[in-house]
C-alpha cells in the first residue's frame, strides 16, 4: 500500500511539473508548448543527454521557425558536445553564431571547445565577436582576456581589453562572482606583461575567497611551475582537473611538469597524463599530442613518438598553437642519446 501511495504521489509530481513547465513556457513564449522540447530540457537537466537529443531534434524538424528554436539549437549542441560528438556541436553552434544570435552561452561554449582541442585564435575570434554583441559583460570581457594571452595579440588589444575589464569592475560589487572574474583576468594581463608583484597580489586576493574562478587556480598553477614549485603546482593542477574534466589544459600541464628533469621527473605518468589531455582535446590539440610525443621518447618508444609527430602535421590547431618547443626538445633529446652512445 506505501509503496502505491508514494507510485501515485510520484505520477502526481510528474503530471504538476508538466502542467507548470507548460504555462512557464506559454507566459515566456506566447506560444503553445513544444512538449518534445520539454521532455528535452528534462533529460538534459538530468543528464540523460543521449535521450534528449531525439526530443530536440524532433522538435527543430517539426517547428523551424519557432522563437525558441535557437534555445533548442544550443541546448542540442551542449548534448553533442557531451557525448563527443563534435562536428555536429561545432556545425549547431557556428549557423547560431553566423545568426548573430543573442545567446552569450552559445559563443562561451563554441569559444570553449576551440581552446579545448588547441584553436585558441578561432577561440579568440568568436570571443571577439561576442564582446561586440554583448559589449560590457563581465563573464565575456573575462574569457576574451584570457583568450588574449594565450593567443598572439598586440599590446594595443591588450591595454584596450584591460581597461574595459577596469571599467566594469567599477559596476560591480565586490561579492558578485563576475567581480572574481574579472580581477582574474586583470591578474593574469598583469603577470605576462611583467607587472609580477601586482598580478600577484590581486591573484592571491581572489584565491583567498574560496569562491576562486577555474582560471585563478590554472594560473596560480602555470606561475607555481614558472617559478620551480612543482609540488605545490601539481596540487592546485588536480584541483583544476577535478573542477573541469573536459579541459586538458591541466593535464598538459602537470605532464610537463614530469617531464622536467630531477626528483620528481616520471615519463610513465607524463605518458598517462598527455593521453588523458588528447581525449579530452579529442585528438586535436597539437599541444597535447606532442607533449604525448614527448613522453613515448622518454619511455624509449621512438617509433610511438615518431607517429605522433608526424600526425600533429595533420592537425589544423598545429598552425594556431606554438609547438616548436616540443618538436626541437624532442630532436635534442635524441641527439644527446645519440652523442652519449
Amino acid at each position: 500500500m506505501l509503496g502505491n501511495y508514494f507510485l501515485s504521489c510520484g505520477r502526481e509530481m510528474k503530471i504538476y511539473r508538466t502542467i507548470n513547465d507548460c504555462l512557464n513556457w506559454y507566459r515566456h513564449w506566447g506560444t503553445l508548448p513544444i512538449l518534445s522540447w520539454i521532455k528535452g530540457a528534462d533529460l538534459f537537466r538530468a543528464g540523460r543527454f543521449k535521450e534528449a537529443v531525439d526530443f530536440y531534434q524532433e522538435g527543430i524538424k517539426k517547428h523551424p521557425t519557432h522563437p525558441a528554436r535557437e534555445c533548442a539549437q544550443f541546448d542540442l549542441s551542449y548534448c553533442l558536445y557531451r557525448l563527443e560528438r563534435l562536428d555536429l556541436a561545432e556545425k549547431l553552434l557556428s549557423e547560431l553564431i553566423q545568426k548573430r544570435v543573442d545567446l552569450k552561452e552559445v559563443y562561451l561554449l563554441y569559444s570553449r571547445i576551440k581552446a579545448a582541442t588547441g584553436h585558441i585564435v578561432s577561440a579568440k575570434n568568436i570571443l571577439e565577436l561576442a564582446s561586440d554583441i554583448f559589449v560590457e559583460d563581465p563573464q565575456i570581457l573575462s574569457c576574451l582576456a584570457h583568450s588574449f594571452m594565450y593567443a598572439d595579440s598586440s599590446d594595443e588589444d591588450v591595454d584596450s581589453i584591460r581597461e574595459r575589464l577596469s571599467n566594469v569592475r567599477r559596476s560591480l560589487d565586490m561579492e558578485e562572482v563576475n567581480y572574481l572574474h574579472v580581477e582574474t583576468a586583470i591578474a593574469h594581463i598583469d603577470i605576462r606583461r611583467g607587472d609580477l608583484a601586482k598580478g600577484e597580489r590581486v591573484l592571491s586576493r581572489v584565491l583567498s575567497t574560496g569562491q576562486a574562478p577555474y582560471e585563478a587556480v590554472v594560473l596560480r598553477s602555470e606561475r607555481l611551475l614558472e617559478t620551480g614549485r612543482v609540488l605545490p603546482a601539481r596540487e592546485q593542477l588536480g584541483r583544476a582537473m577535478a573542477a573541469c574534466p573536459r579541459d586538458p589544459r591541466p593535464m598538459i600541464l602537470l605532464a610537463r611538469s614530469y617531464l622536467r628533469a630531477g626528483n620528481d621527473y616520471n615519463a610513465e605518468w607524463a605518458k598517462q597524463l598527455a593521453e588523458a589531455a588528447c581525449r579530452a582535446s579529442f585528438w586535436q590539440n597539437a599541444e597535447a599530442v606532442s607533449v604525448l610525443a614527448r613522453a613515448f621518447e622518454e619511455t624509449g618508444d621512438s617509433d610511438s613518438a615518431e607517429i605522433f609527430i608526424e600526425r600533429i602535421k595533420n592537425l589544423s590547431s598545429s598552425s594556431e598553437l606554438s609547438v616548436s618547443f616540443y618538436s626541437s626538445s624532442l630532436l635534442q633529446l635524441r641527439s644527446q642519446k645519440v652523442s652519449n652512445g
